[in-house]
């Protein structure tokens, strides 16, 4: 991708409605270079327990709800790595640096069926210990 293709970014921007409707536009925009789905999402600390929530997402439905019936955020290991960096990462630097348990492999196995090979996270800290985080999922190595 090139500084250049942002441009075509801001202008699709522009017309967003809703925070769907950017998730859609960024998707569209860099597609071309092997990046086949993204999200971006939030944490906070309830009195429940951390609460997950989308703001966008692309991943096709039934992904989604697997991710959602399996209680995968708790072996994803890169909402468990935006929690403790500012610092964008890739997925396979994270797998590539740390031992992985059980149910971290296996989730991580899953990913791969599904043609994911690498993934862009970025974290976004808010004040007051609130976690954002925008991943770009690949079918290549990033």
């Amino acid at each position: 991708m090139k500084l250049s293709d942002s441009l075509l970014l801001i202008e699709e921007l522009e017309k967003c409605a809703s925070s769907h409707e950017v998730g859609d536009a960024f998707a569209s925009i860099i597609a071309p270079h092997g990046f086949t789905m993204v999200s971006c999402g939030g944490s906070r600390d309830m009195p429940s327990g951390r609460v997950w929530e989308f703001f966008f997402i692309t991943w096709p439905p039934e992904w989604l709800l697997e991710y959602q019936n399996n209680d995968y955020v708790r072996h994803d290991i890169v909402p468990a790595m935006a929690r403790l960096t500012a610092t964008p990462f890739t997925w396979r630097e994270l797998l590539r640096d740390r031992q992985q348990t059980p149910k971290q492999a296996e989730f991580h196995n899953r990913i791969r069926e599904l043609g994911v090979v690498d993934g862009y996270a970025v974290p976004i800290h808010h004040p007051g210990g609130d976690v954002g985080l925008c991943v770009s999922t690949a079918t290549h190595p990033i």
